[in-house]
């Protein structure tokens, strides 16, 4: 089955059903089963590329952590695994929708994402959003090498 390397704790909200879509700055053509394996970066190496810090944490960073809190335990961030299956359905450029008081990413020119898919997510216009489906966690994370971009993994998914 194909699969796909993405950091914590990204890798973990799409596993709990928190993230729908996956933002990447590349399309693919490919349509069918996933394999979501969680790479190796700590997500607190994570937090401070995404979240640079002067002093203290950021209001835009609490809210990050907050709801990532309210869908999985600090605890828990497999790291070299595979963590979940899911059909990947769709691939979407993201373009912005002007709604007269400032524009919104959306895709396919109608699907404008919720307030948490854009905080679970990079929208920057130009991006790609890969849409998925019948997301099933494993019952425990199944250790693997990730690579770039996808790539074939023939472990045991069940």
């Amino acid at each position: 089955m194909k699969a796909i390397t993405i950091c914590q704790p990204w890798a973990s909200l799409i596993a709990v059903g928190a993230k729908r879509f996956e933002t990447r700055s590349w399309d693919t053509d490919y349509r069918g089963q996933i394999a979501i394996h969680a790479g190796l970066k700590p997500f607190d190496k994570t937090l401070d590329e995404m979240f640079p810090r002067i002093e203290g944490v950021t209001a835009a960073e609490m809210e990050f952590i907050e709801t990532v809190r309210e869908y999985i335990d600090d605890d828990y961030f497999p790291y070299g695994a595979v963590v979940a299956t899911a059909e990947l359905i769709g691939c979407w450029k993201i373009t912005a929708k002007d709604f007269g008081r400032g524009s919104m990413p959306c895709i396919d020119n109608l699907l404008i994402p919720s307030n948490q898919e854009r905080l679970f997510g990079d929208w920057t216009v130009g991006r790609y959003a890969w849409e998925l489906a019948d997301v099933k966690a494993l019952p425990e994370p199944v250790p693997a090498r990730g690579h770039l971009k996808l790539w074939d993994w023939d472990g045991d998914a069940q």
